[in-house]
């Protein structure tokens, strides 16, 4: 045993005992071990350990007994159906790790299946017909170990429809419910001993979350946790194993461990794992994601999987489609004019990407494609584009080195390589801009160091913790209303756990809005530690097609509409410094453009040369397949040569007049007369001019536009034919007693602004509710917009369904319903639908979810949104939901609205609502009562033009009292049931993540 080894196992002893000693764990657990007894392993574990840490190697005897003490704190706790796996008392090593695991391991541990054989002709094998374990990779397939595969098929290798099952239930105590039938083994590599299989679910199964492969390198130490089925070993160490498992074989566990070695061709590790095992995902307890398949073990000695990366080529391989070439000459097959443009310009703009990414897409296109298998081809050609001609690297150790091994382009290694001895004070000047004391959310943004102890950022960023008062800028209250505390970090790298932190003592200054994007604070070198060099600012203006890189921390964005596009860009991995390449596309006034790769967290990030190292922008905005916005540097040194000459006027503004809230309206301007424009908003401005331009008719100017794409907007192509009233009279709409007798809920009830509902005459009766198939509406007249929809959920009987086009509802007018005006590309909104349309689309049949389906097409059942905000928590609260309900029934009442306050925006005509509410009312799973719950999500931010500022969106769960008072609606007794109702209609639970909700 070298110096090497011996310093990784008694870093792994430390890790596992803590303050115990090995002795106490063998005489606590074990009472009569087969061989020696627990006093002598005990005591040799115990020398092991001081020989370890004296540097001197164990001797064999006393080495085995501390691999069996370490192996009692290996426990593999049964998973629960419902509720978070507990960590037994000897697994208290990895405690804190758990903790944060257990919502990742409650979700996905509904993807992992247990594979049995069905028809087995050995009447040896009657006992035995559960083989290994499998786990979802992609739409019905499951990647399990080959060798199970051979257990399975007799070593044929091939299975049919009849030979084999997955079960995705088995957990302790309760009977399998979800078998799946195995149809065919879709690719086998005994090389790797991976296998990919096609399985059948069942009618009305739920959604099963996919695996994701880490691209993250595993290293020695590092928690993991294997869930998967063992199996009872009559011939192992029953001592042992009762220790370790208990009772319940072949029933689903998560066996926790940490990495022991890793090797180019296998992870090792020590979790405890039994025959059932093969095929398990070995998940990294930091993230979830799967680090390896197990396929091999001995008993309480070593483990071994196939590590992720082997794994995600052999999956790709069979996913990968056969796609046309080259793409250049299928530019109207694109799915988005946005991303033809995007890829046209980079074609155009940069002949060596150009032909790199055809090269790639050619070599892509010649790989075969497996019947049966499929990825939507939009992905794969944007993976390609975006990840040669625009990548995301990471940044690691500190100043200047850059990861470039990792990126599939040779061009932009070459260029990168080329400039890195430019990059290095840039990279280094760059850091996280964090928050103490701020309840929302750790971090928000980026900046980078511009003087020798002046950080600039943006404006969108520093007013989350900073604003003007009189003539200073104060740092807001936070919790308890003490100061929140910002601080710079300039590491935060992959890999990397130290810091390189310094306080923010002072908001220097903070643009006011209609100006440039910026902030200027002061930092404050503490403990000896030296702030970085400023970077060096560029004194000629960015041209059309210069290289450039912008340098941030890019976050995981929840409201992004694809985030599998945006997995595949920045690969899964969010927080941490990153570098991405691109080009200049567009230059004005007071702003540049580019093309890099960015996310919200970005803002704030440096834009560098990479032909000279300097900075040449500050990056404040970005829209995916379009442009992305940065403030030039010369505007930027400009207003911080201003700001420190004391030549910029600070001045609080309190308005305190009658119009305060009045809606805000079209501006009227007046002409210019002797260089002074006047106009009201309803306040009177004068602007001086210096020779303005003028024609008669000015017209009003747009806000700035949503961050993304919509491509949910112009969809006129999608419309569908024009339906009659009468195709609607087998409606039956909302049902009040569909969660069954005794659990009615009712159709709400206005409160308030009774008059404000859109009345329609049906065979000579005035009527105020539209009755569509699953979900009714009730729409206001003086918005001509959805007021609240209310919809029965069945998720047993959920259905897959095509989208239809949007149209018109025949039974009332069209000039009361919104098709068009504020609706259309950007800058303009989306369709916000209020029942989702996936909600309605359930059935015993498949025209019964279409009916549904096509339902939700309705412009009634919309309300404006911008794209990105209608996803995320909000889009996943029905599926949430319907997850904790009686799972007998799986059925769930959703009620959803807008808050349609007097003083909303006007965009485009159209009173814009800020902020909407939903209700959602079932049969708690445990409790077998009726629970409801209220939630609000607010669009305000989306309404501006900065980038996504990391924790900034208000996702809540709200008291359905408060729901109640601000929307004028009642929902009968339902408040009575919320778990918030003794709590103040000011209390809101702030959600980032759905296992946060409270249901009872």
């Amino acid at each position: 045993m070298d110096q090497e080894q011996l310093k990784h196992l008694s870093s792994r002893v430390e890790r596992t005992f803590g303050d115990t000693s090995p002795s106490q764990t063998v005489n606590e657990f074990v009472r009569a071990i087969i061989g020696p007894n627990p006093k002598k392993i005990g005591d040799d574990a115990d020398e092991a350990r001081n020989r370890l840490r004296e540097g001197v190697p164990p001797t064999p005897q006393q080495l085995a007994a501390l691999m069996q003490a370490i192996r009692l704190q290996r426990p593999a706790p049964t998973c629960r159906k419902d509720a978070f796996t507990p960590l037994p008392a000897q697994g208290n090593w990895l405690a804190a790790e758990w903790k944060g695991f257990q919502p990742i391991l409650k979700a996905q541990q509904v993807s992992v299946a247990r594979l049995d054989r069905i028809d087995d002709p050995d009447p040896r094998h009657k006992l035995i017909s559960n083989w290994g374990t499998g786990f979802l990779v992609a739409e019905n397939l499951l990647m399990t170990a080959a060798h199970v595969v051979d257990q399975l098929s007799f070593s044929s290798g091939q299975l049919e429809l009849g030979q084999s099952s997955a079960e995705f239930d088995g957990y302790f105590g309760a009977p399998g419910t979800t078998v799946c039938d195995i149809l065919e083994v879709v690719a086998l590599d005994r090389s790797l001993d991976l296998a990919l299989l096609k399985i059948e679910p069942p009618a009305g199964d739920i959604a099963r979350p996919l695996f994701r492969f880490s691209d993250s390198p595993i290293e020695v130490g590092n928690g993991v946790c294997v869930v998967g089925y063992p199996l009872e070993d009559p011939r192992g160490n029953q001592q042992f194993l009762s220790i370790v498992f208990g009772p319940g074989f072949a029933s689903k566990r998560a066996a926790i461990g940490e990495v022991t070695s890793v090797k180019a061709n296998r992870i090792y590790h020590d979790s405890s794992t039994l025959g059932g095992n093969s095929g398990s995902p070995v998940m990294n307890l930091s993230d979830g994601t799967v680090c390896g398949v197990h396929v091999m073990g001995a008993e309480f000695v070593q483990n071994g999987s196939v590590p992720a990366a082997h794994a995600s080529k052999f999956l790709n391989s069979v996913l990968q489609p056969r796609l046309p070439k080259p793409l250049s000459r299928r530019r109207t097959e694109m799915p988005r004019k946005s991303f033809d443009g995007f890829y046209r310009q980079l074609a155009e703009s940069d002949p060596e990407i150009r032909q790199e990414m055809e090269s790639a897409l050619e070599n892509f296109a010649t790989n075969e494609a497996v019947p049966g298998t499929s990825v939507p081809e939009e992905f794969l050609r944007e993976t390609i584009v975006l990840k040669t001609g625009r990548p995301v690297l990471d940044v690691k150790k500190g100043a200047a080195v850059v990861d470039i091994d990792e990126i599939e382009s040779q061009v932009w290694k070459t260029r990168l390589k080329n400039a890195a001895p430019l990059l290095s004070r840039g990279i280094s000047s760059v850091g996280r801009i964090e928050l103490a004391n701020f309840p929302g959310a750790t971090w928000i943004g980026t900046g980078w160091v511009i003087r020798d102890d002046i950080i600039v950022t943006n404006r969108h960023v520093a007013q989350i913790f900073g604003e003007l008062q009189g003539s200073e800028f104060i740092f807001r209250p936070g919790i308890d209303d003490a100061p929140i505390r910002p601080r710079i970090d300039f590491l935060e790298e992959f890999g990397n756990d130290f810091s390189h932190e310094f306080p923010v003592f002072k908001i220097m200054h903070i643009e006011r809005g209609g100006g440039p994007d910026l902030a200027f604070l002061r930092i404050e070198a503490v403990g000896g530690k030296a702030i970085p060099s400023p970077v060096e600012l560029s004194s000629e203006s960015a041209k059309v097609d210069d290289l450039v890189a912008v340098i941030g921390y890019p976050a995981r964005d929840d409201m992004f509409p694809e985030p599998d596009v945006m997995d595949r860009i920045f690969k899964g991995r969010y927080d941490k410094k990153r570098l991405a390449p691109g080009q200049i596309t567009g230059t004005a006034s007071e702003r540049a453009f580019h093309d890099c790769s960015t996310l919200g967290g970005n803002s704030g990030g440096q834009v560098i040369s990479l032909k000279d190292g300097k900075a040449v922008a500050l990056h404040f905005a970005g829209t995916l397949f379009k442009k992305n916005h940065a403030v030039p540097v010369d505007v930027v040194a400009s207003r911080l040569d201003d700001v420190l000459a004391g030549r910029v006027e600070r001045h609080s503004v309190v308005v305190n007049s009658p119009n305060a809230n009045v809606p805000l309206q079209s501006p009227v301007f007046k002409s210019p007369q002797n260089g002074v424009l006047e106009a009201t908003i309803p306040i009177n401005i004068r602007i001086s001019l210096g020779d303005p331009q003028f024609g008669a008719n000015v017209p009003a100017v747009a806000p700035p536009g949503p961050r993304v794409v919509n491509l949910d907007a112009d969809d006129d192509a999608l419309a569908t034919t024009e339906a009659r009233p009468e195709d609607y009279r087998d409606r039956k709409g909302y049902q009040p007693d569909f969660l069954g007798d005794g659990f009615e809920v009712p159709m709400p009830e206005l409160t308030k602004n009774l008059d404000d509902v859109l009345e329609f005459t049906i065979d000579g009766a005035k009527q105020q509710i539209l009755h569509y198939q699953h979900f009714s509406v009730l729409m206001s007249e003086g918005r001509r917009m959805c007021r609240f929809s209310a919809c029965n959920i069945d998720g047993k009987l959920s259905k897959r369904t095509t989208r239809s086009g949007w149209q018109f509802d025949p039974r009332v007018p069209k000039s009361a319903q919104i098709m068009k005006e504020c609706y259309g590309n950007p800058p303009k909104f989306s369709r916000g639908h209020m029942t989702r349309r996936e909600d309605p689309a359930w059935g015993n049949s498949d025209s019964e979810a279409d009916k549904g389906n096509d339902d939700s097409m309705h412009v009634t059942n919309a309300v404006p949104q911008i794209q990105p905000f209608n996803g995320g928590i909000w889009l996943a609260l029905e599926d949430y939901a319907l997850q904790n309900a009686r799972k007998d029934k799986m059925q769930i009442s959703v009620f959803t609205g807008p808050f349609l306050a007097k003083n909303d925006p006007i965009r485009f005509g159209v009173k814009v609502p800020i902020t909407f509410w939903k209700v959602i009312a079932f049969i708690h799973d445990e409790t077998g009562e009726l629970c409801a719950t209220g939630y609000t999500m607010s669009q305000k931010s989306f309404l501006k033009e900065e980038e996504f500022v990391f924790g900034r969106h208000e996702h809540a769960q709200r008291p359905i009292a408060e729901i109640e008072r601000r929307a004028g609606i009642s929902f009968g007794g339902l408040a009575e049931l919320d778990p918030l109702r003794d709590q103040p209609e000011s209390a809101q639970l702030p959600l980032n993540q759905l296992s946060e909700i409270q249901f009872v």
